[in-house]
């Protein structure tokens, strides 16, 4: 599940980032709470103009996509925030987090090409910037998780389970 993951992520503190950033979504309840969204506008729009029939449907439907957009970039940023937010609670410098948001910045210069109402995602440059200004002082004795060592073991052992590797078995009754 973490293959591509742990292959995109230079360090195990940016991993640690990412599912930071990935926990807040659960944490946050983002899943229902965009379904619950999704849903309630549907209802509002049907109750306000009754039958969907004709032009007026496709761009009421227009409309509540690109609420539905907005919810998600605004979900994508409470991530972000919430994420740095534990990496600092618990002695992660948050500064590993950003550095992978340069990295995703790096690979996908294009990013911002398209207009930011028309994604699901902020805009990488936009997040790295409100990233870095909430990210304030470095702690003093940042958390290392793995040696570097150990974190390039991981990185390999998962790329390349060996035959006795528990990695390796597909056999789910062990």
């Amino acid at each position: 599940v973490f293959r591509g993951l742990l292959e995109a992520t230079e360090t195990p503190e940016q991993f640690a980032g990412v599912l930071a950033h990935e926990l807040q979504h659960i944490y946050q309840q983002h899943s229902t709470r965009a379904i619950i969204e999704q849903a309630s506008t549907s209802l509002l729009i049907a109750a306000v103009t009754g039958d969907f029939t004709g032009g007026l449907a496709y761009g009421i439907e227009g409309a509540r996509v690109l609420g539905i957009l907005r919810y998600s970039r605004l979900h994508e940023d409470e991530a972000d925030r919430e994420g740095l937010r534990l990496l600092q609670t618990i002695g992660i410098d948050p500064a590993e987090m950003i550095a992978f948001y340069r990295i995703m910045e790096a690979q996908h210069p294009h990013d911002g090409a398209a207009p930011s109402y028309l994604s699901t995602h902020p805009n990488t440059t936009d997040r790295v910037e409100k990233l870095s200004a909430l990210a304030g002082v470095p702690p003093l004795h940042p958390v290392k998780l793995f040696s570097h060592d150990e974190w390039k073991d991981l990185r390999s052992l998962c790329r390349h389970p060996t035959a006795s590797s528990p990695l390796a078995s597909t056999d789910t009754t062990q």
